[in-house]
Parts: C-alpha cells; sequence; structure tokens
C-alpha cells in the first residue's frame, strides 16, 4: 500500500488494501472493517466492481465460517447485486447458490426453494446448464425440508441423471 502511495495510483492502493482485507479477514485481524471500507471506493473509482464483489463475497464466507449469519447473509447479498451490476453472471448465480444454502441451513427452506428457482431460472437463461441443476437439485433439497420428500427425491434422481447425462459424475455422486 505504501507503494502506491508513493506512485500516486488508487487504483494500485485500492488492490493492495484489498489483499490486506483478505487477509485480515481470514486472522480476524481489528482493522479489517477499515481496510474493506478503504478499499471498496478506490476500486469503485478504477472500475474495479467485479473485484469489490469479490471482497464482499469472501466477507460473507468470513462471517459465515465464524458462525454470523445475518452478517453473512447480508454480504452474500451485496455481493451477488455487486456481480449482477458488473455483469459477471457466474459470480452471482454462485453467490445466490450460496446464499441459498446459507438460508436452508439456517432453518428458511421455503426462502431457499425460491432464492434456488431463482437460480435455475437466470442460469438456463445464461446458457449454464451445471448451475442450473446444480441448483434445481438444491431447491430440491430445500422442499424436502418442508415435507415434500417423495417430490424432492423424485427431482433429485433427475438432477443425478441429468449430471450423468452430462458426463459430470462427481456431481451425480
Amino acid at each position: 500500500e505504501q507503494e502506491a502511495r508513493r506512485l500516486g495510483s488508487d487504483e494500485l492502493r485500492g488492490e493492495a488494501l484489498m489483499q490486506l482485507a483478505f487477509n485480515a479477514d481470514v486472522t480476524d485481524d481489528p482493522d479489517t472493517e477499515d481496510l474493506h471500507t478503504a478499499a471498496v471506493p478506490l476500486l469503485e473509482r478504477a472500475g474495479r466492481r467485479r473485484d469489490v464483489a469479490i471482497l464482499q463475497l469472501n466477507r460473507g464466507v468470513t462471517h459465515m465460517v465464524r458462525g454470523r449469519w445475518p452478517a453473512a447473509l447480508k454480504m452474500f447479498d451485496v455481493a451477488a447485486d455487486g456481480f449482477r451490476r458488473c455483469g459477471f453472471v457466474l459470480g452471482s448465480l454462485s453467490t445466490d447458490a450460496n446464499r441459498g444454502g446459507l438460508l436452508l441451513e439456517q432453518g428458511h427452506p421455503e426462502a431457499a426453494a425460491g432464492l434456488f428457482d431463482d437460480v435455475v431460472r437466470r442460469a438456463n437463461a445464461a446458457g449454464n446448464p451445471r448451475k442450473a441443476v446444480f441448483a434445481r437439485g438444491s431447491a430440491h433439497r430445500a422442499r424436502a425440508w418442508t415435507g415434500e420428500t417423495d417430490a424432492a427425491i423424485d427431482g433429485l434422481v433427475d438432477c443425478i441423471q441429468a449430471h450423468r447425462d452430462a458426463g459430470q459424475s462427481t456431481e451425480a455422486d
């Protein structure tokens, strides 16, 4: 960051602060929030909106791992929106799928199923069948938690077959 300051480059400074924020986040450094707050406007001014969303996504993952569920959901929502605004479709889909998984784990299967259904719709529209099948399977799993077990099992069997048909044996397993 000092070198970026010396060079007078806000973009390089934003990148340096982003890397420092990643490390601070993982180590529970007390300066984490300040580093995030300082990095975001510098990256945004440099047009690095994808990096901002990645920073927000990583922050959400750290919150999730630390058990700070509301903060994780908020950051996943912010990151997914950031990915959508900068046109990074896969980032948006993956972030929303993570958010759906967290909603499910936190006892909100209806909300999770709805979010997974939205990911399926958007993944199909984006021409990403792999993500669509994954999200469809996740939606079935969420519905199983609401008591729709027979339909969920049938849906999961269909998803397993779709993965196999596409040569995605790991996902099928």
